[in-house]
């Protein structure tokens, strides 16, 4: 790894665990300050953001992939005009989504008026037409992002993003204790995030001396960018069914105290994705070159083990000690209200498990070129946990909808297992290299089970002496029998190092 890879991985680290602590101790009190039916409709809110920024249609890949490719052959009227084609692009883009944020407010009472009040509607309406102005203004800023990492300033990226994790939740529970409501903070954190948005712009404009300069609007190369794009933002579309569509079933069809139990329980999932996906966002650039330079796939079967066996020894702790204790965690955390959220989070993360092992294998498929296949197929089973979802929505409430969620991962995970053994990957030797490790995550789990016998989980302090014993004994059987040899240089090297400093 690079320096600004080291670099960034460690910020990475650094802003994750903020935002882990942040949420294990803003989520109770926003929970509380808010109350369950305020708490249910900013999260319906914020869910209708995500669908609108599904506008980007898969464009900002496409800047980290295509402005990478012009760097690299050091043109500068090329480089000008691919980031003046994309400022273009994304001014529409911000345009449309400005229009159908407030055409959605407009018909909020006719979607809704099942799941909501007529006093939750029209503030509803007001949330939405925040969201839209906020659209229409960060899109167009989304272009200097990509332009930051395309050059692989993970450290820069990576600090503005350990600022944003530390403001938001300080805005939002300042803004609630000097008695705003939901739209109040609204406001504030679209506010911060376009202030820090503008320093994106000064880093582009002074540190990297970017030009954006339009010299030809180059209508081919346009063409082969969105045929790209198209693909990944179906994949994101699929994503959101997938992730966000589950609260727009719970608004609609059964009530705002449902929506805000899922929330509680996708904060605890969005922690553990965050946690675990910390390497994801660092590779694409690296791959775009490997695959320009036209390395085998031997070599890129290596790299995705070695990342799929990091990802693998984060992933599995998290997840074992969540099924242990996330039942004791909610209730002490959320409160007695949200106990539910414990089974729809067990559920879910459950889903997800082998698609975070597999992270980097999508960002294989799209430095190949060849991603189609993935979203397609995604956008297909997320079509059909949409469909399922209703019906076990109606019948199981909170449940059904995470029972949808888990089929449909199933699915995907199993024929997109086929798929990359397909365009190359060496899958039966990466079955072997990775999926030996769940062996010790299985006898870790029984240890646990038994540990939990002989304890007794009922505070915060049993929780962590709990996860400490569970972390000690999982650490050990993974060090011990199962890391290979680099993985634990990982992990001694550093620490040598730190001595080495102190004895000096």
């Amino acid at each position: 790894m690079g320096k600004q890879i080291k670099f960034g991985v460690i910020l990475t680290y650094i802003s994750t665990f903020i935002n882990i602590i942040a949420g294990l101790l803003i989520t109770p009190i926003t929970l509380r300050l808010f109350g369950q039916a305020e708490y249910g409709l900013y999260t319906l809110a914020m869910s209708v953001m995500g669908m609108l920024f599904l506008f980007d249609f898969g464009f900002s890949n496409a800047i980290v992939k295509y402005v990478s490719q012009f760097k690299e052959r050091d043109n500068k009227k090329d480089f000008e005009n691919i980031n003046a084609m994309f400022l273009i692009l994304y001014t529409i883009i911000g345009v449309i989504a400005f229009s159908f944020g407030m055409f959605a407010a407009t018909g909020a009472d006719k979607i809704f008026s099942n799941g909501l009040t007529l006093e939750e509607i029209e503030k509803f309406k007001i949330m939405l037409q925040i969201v839209a102005v906020t659209l229409g203004i960060s899109f167009p800023l989304k272009l200097f992002n990509g332009i930051i990492i395309a050059h692989e300033k993970f450290i820069f990226n990576k600090l503005i993003t350990v600022v944003r994790f530390i403001t938001n939740p300080i805005i939002t529970v300042t803004i609630l204790f000097m008695g705003f409501s939901s739209i109040g903070v609204l406001i504030a954190i679209s506010i911060v995030n376009f202030l820090l948005s503008l320093i994106d712009v000064y880093y582009c404009f002074v540190i990297l001396k970017t030009k954006i300069k339009l010299h030809k609007f180059d209508f081919k190369l346009m063409k082969e960018i969105s045929m790209y794009s198209l693909w990944v933002f179906i994949a994101s579309l699929a994503d959101f069914i997938y992730s966000r569509t589950d609260m727009f079933i719970l608004g609609a069809l059964v009530n705002t105290a449902a929506v805000a139990i899922y929330n509680v329980a996708e904060v605890i999932n969005g922690l553990y994705t965050k946690l675990t996906m910390v390497l994801s966002g660092f590779f694409l650039p690296r791959l775009v070159q490997m695959v320009s330079k036209n390395v085998s796939n031997h070599e890129l079967t290596n790299m995705f083990i070695k990342v799929s066996r990091i990802q693998f020894l984060l992933a599995a702790l998290v997840l074992t000690g969540f099924a242990l204790v996330g039942n004791e965690f909610i209730v002490i955390w959320a409160g007695v209200d949200y106990v539910l959220a414990y089974w729809v989070a067990l559920l879910v993360m459950s889903s997800r498990f082998i698609p975070v092992v597999q992270v980097l294998a999508t960002s294989i498929l799209q430095a190949k070129n060849k991603h189609a296949f993935q979203s397609k197929l995604y956008l297909g089973v997320a079509i059909l946990n949409l469909a399922i979802s209703i019906p076990l929505a109606l019948t199981y409430g909170v449940i059904g909808v995470a029972i949808g969620t888990l089929i449909g991962k199933i699915i995907n995970t199993i024929v997109m297992n086929f798929n990359y053994a397909k365009v190359g990957i060496e899958m039966k030797r990466y079955f072997k290299e990775v999926f030996v490790l769940f062996i010790p995550m299985t006898l870790v789990f029984i240890i646990g089970v038994i540990l939990k016998r002989i304890l007794s989980v009922t505070t915060w302090f049993d929780i962590l002496v709990f996860s400490l014993l569970l972390t000690a004994f999982y650490g050990g059987i993974m060090f011990r029998y199962f890391m290979n040899r680099s993985e634990k240089d990982m992990l001694v090297k550093p620490l040598k190092r730190m001595v080495l400093r102190k004895a000096s």
